[in-house]
């Protein structure tokens, strides 16, 4: 049995995630609510990362999904519970790579013309690679309502 000294270090990777989203009125451009949760960084996802350094793939963490599943996100999640709607990260900024901890950005956004018919309510949220692969999982306190009056803003970041 090895026994750790006092005083040694160790390296650690541990992906967390957070998820913000505004939502504004489409005629304005006023915030009508505004929010950020922190989510769950799924094994599945953790899988998928870890396998990334080292292969030579150009497959990629692209997509951020909507949902209306109000279930509590776990970290054997392999899908939400009831994705509806999903955008291509349309902005992913390495910017904060540098920073300490290191951290990547993912943001999409939903028009007033992009709402889903079978409900207006957001619960859930899901960061996806383009395989899909469910990297990230995120619910909200309560329901998002975006309706036609809206737009949707959502940024995911995932950091060490």
């Amino acid at each position: 049995m090895s026994r750790k000294r006092k005083n040694q270090t160790a390296d650690v990777i541990k992906f967390r995630g957070a998820l913000e989203f505004a939502l504004a009125n489409a005629l304005t451009g006023e915030i009508i609510r505004r929010g950020k949760s922190e989510n769950t960084v799924v094994t599945v996802g953790r899988a998928w990362m870890l396998n990334r350094l080292h292969t030579n793939n150009t497959q990629l963490i692209d997509r951020i999904y909507l949902g209306t599943d109000t279930t509590a996100p776990a970290t054997g999640d392999s899908a939400l519970g009831a994705s509806f709607s999903s955008k291509s990260a349309g902005t992913i900024s390495n910017a904060g790579t540098t920073a300490n901890p290191p951290y990547l950005t993912f943001a999409a956004s939903w028009a007033s013309n992009e709402t889903h018919d079978s409900s207006s309510a957001i619960n859930e949220f899901g960061l996806f690679t383009d395989e899909p692969v469910l990297v990230g999982h995120v619910t909200t306190g309560s329901a998002i309502n975006f309706s036609t009056s809206n737009t949707l803003a959502v940024t995911y970041t995932l950091s060490n």
